[in-house]
């Protein structure tokens, strides 16, 4: 997806998120926040994926992202059916509470999280 593709109410939540990782509200953000940031908007980046994206947005290295860019990053990872992405998420919560308890242990979601999908996290992230 491209930013003009993206609604007004959309583009202002990216902006809200950008904001919040401008922590010294000079107008960027640290690339280093890339991950973290497109993560509080419920995107969920592969690590391939964020330096794919770096290699495009900071070809330089200079550490720093706009808004334009950032938004550009958002844009091309966004979901546009949420509730799907939501029901998606849920589906594979059931799957894994196998004694419908609406619950998972917090060692069962570590095994999860670091075992499967297409990118595992590794565990010292899990730890958190």
């Amino acid at each position: 997806m491209r930013v003009d593709e993206l609604t007004n109410t959309e583009l202002q939540e990216i902006k809200k998120c950008f904001m919040l990782f401008d922590e010294n509200g000079a107008d960027y953000m640290s690339t280093a926040d890339l991950g973290k940031a497109l993560r509080w908007l419920k995107l969920i980046p592969t690590e391939a994926q964020i330096k794919q994206l770096l290699s495009v947005l900071d070809p330089k290295g200079t550490g720093l992202l706009r808004f334009t860019l950032f938004a550009n990053a958002a844009a091309q990872l966004w979901i546009r059916d949420r509730r799907k992405h939501e029901s998606d998420l849920w589906e594979a919560f059931l799957h894994f509470d196998k004694l419908d308890t609406g619950k998972i242990t917090a060692s069962e979601l570590k095994r999860i999280l670091t075992e499967y999908g297409t990118e595992s996290i590794p565990e010292k992230e899990a730890n958190k």
